[in-house]
């Protein structure tokens, strides 16, 4: 999670420089940035500037008031990005050579230490630390990543306890300059490839954009994020680690940025179940049968016929059908070239049939369907067909799984590594469920 901040100072608008304000700055990753001034400004704001005692710039940007002008309340305004460091007029002016960011769960996931000890039952113990080598990532021509390790020490009670803590940063090097948007477009994507790999929701702890040409070079960077409910890391409920795919990450890393725009429909409904809070059961497993209708349109086909043959189908309806009804019938024949959810299911389904999840691929196509159907139309006649309670449980997380499978698949996993890294995982999970 980000950390605590608190800044009191001045604070003024970049176009009204001589209307000082004093107040203050308080930032948490839940509740974002919020500025507390002594009294509102007098003129339409979207930027604001601040300088703290010890002359600190602060750039606020994207500001709306959070309270209305009343004598006896203080006046609240919400930032949504917070610079530390430097003043920009908006994001697009908020460029850096480089970006780095600490995110939760990186460490535990990549679990190269550098600690080496010996002697461990003697009375001589030696405690070494050399910090691993960086993993250097060529994403594209115009984007290099680097995941860096680091390490603090510290001592309590005369050395009489020793703490040696490991981190490891993300760092974004593109070829040109870019502003704050690009990087944590950036960031996000690779916090969502995280995501997928460890099971868990993941959250930046730090983030520093870097200037190499300005005078302040660091700047620490802030905004705000939906709260984890659960920020201890948890590495045993991976599909698989850092050393599993060693030899191809970057093969996989590179594929998954390529391909990002093209499954963003796909991505915004499998990560919303991550990392919405308190989704209920039968949400997710709409999102879920959602996305793989949107993969399969997306990357596999979205027509029945060839488009000639549909239109010779469409043309002969419209020559029989009555004129009075003919535009009504254009609209319902709009979409009637896709195919139906039930073609992409059984299509996915075949696709997968080496893997372990499906026993009865017929009655699991026909739970979904009626499942998702009485849930769209709420149709009394399905209801009966429909399912609930802990078989709802189950096929959403057979959905979930099958969407992975068909994620790690285009990023270049084969369905044969995929079966090697994830059976245990998800035949664990099953049984346990059950």
């Amino acid at each position: 999670m980000l950390d605590e901040k608190t800044d009191s100072g001045e604070w003024w608008l970049p176009s009204n420089p001589d209307e000082r304000i004093k107040g203050k700055l308080t930032f948490n990753q839940s509740s974002g940035a919020i500025l507390e001034l002594d009294k509102p400004f007098t003129k339409p704001f979207k930027t604001i500037y601040g300088l703290s005692p010890w002359g600190r710039e602060i750039t606020l940007l994207d500001c709306i008031p959070l309270s209305i002008n009343l004598p006896s309340l203080p006046y609240k305004i919400l930032a949504h990005f917070t610079f530390l460091g430097a003043h920009f007029k908006n994001s697009e002016d908020a460029i850096f050579n480089s970006f780095h960011c600490q995110i939760s769960n990186l460490f535990e996931w990549i679990g190269n230490s550098g600690v080496k000890t010996e002697g461990e039952f003697t009375n001589n113990i030696l405690i070494r630390y050399d910090n691993p080598e960086p993993i250097s990532i060529s994403i594209n021509p115009e984007l290099k990543i680097e995941i860096i390790f680091q390490s603090s020490f510290s001592s309590r009670y005369g050395n009489r306890e020793i703490q040696l803590k490991q981190i490891a940063q993300i760092s974004f090097h593109p070829k040109e300059n870019k502003n704050i948007d690009e990087y944590i477009n950036w960031m996000h994507h690779f916090r969502n490839f995280l995501c997928l790999v460890t099971q868990e929701s993941i959250f930046p702890q730090k983030i520093i954009g870097l200037r190499e040409d300005a005078p302040t070079s660091m700047i620490d960077i802030l905004y705000k994020l939906d709260t984890p409910s659960n920020t201890e890391s948890n590495i045993y409920n991976s599909l698989f680690t850092y050393n599993d795919i060693e030899n191809k990450f970057e093969t996989y890393l590179q594929n998954w940025y390529r391909i990002y725009d093209d499954l963003e429909p796909v991505f915004t409904l499998y990560f919303g179940t991550h990392y919405g809070q308190f989704v209920y059961l039968n949400l997710r497993f709409l999102c879920l049968v959602q996305a793989i209708e949107a993969y399969h349109r997306r990357l596999i086909s979205n027509e029945e016929l060839p488009k000639d043959k549909h239109k010779e189908r469409i043309n002969s309806i419209f020559t029989t059908a009555p004129l009075e009804y003919k535009k009504w019938l254009q609209n319902k024949l709009t979409y009637s070239n896709e195919p139906s959810l039930r073609s992409r299911l059984k299509y996915i389904c075949e696709m997968l049939s080496e893997l372990y999840l499906i026993t009865d691929k017929k009655d699991f196509i026909n739970k979904v369907i009626n499942t998702r159907n009485y849930m769209t139309h709420y149709d009394l006649d399905l209801k009966d067909k429909s399912v609930d309670g802990k078989e709802l449980f189950i096929i959403t997380e057979k959905l979930k799984m099958i969407v992975e499978i068909c994620i790690l698949k285009k990023i270049g996993l084969s369905l044969e590594e995929i079966y090697n890294l994830t059976r245990q995982k998800y035949v664990q999970k099953l049984q346990r469920y059950n």
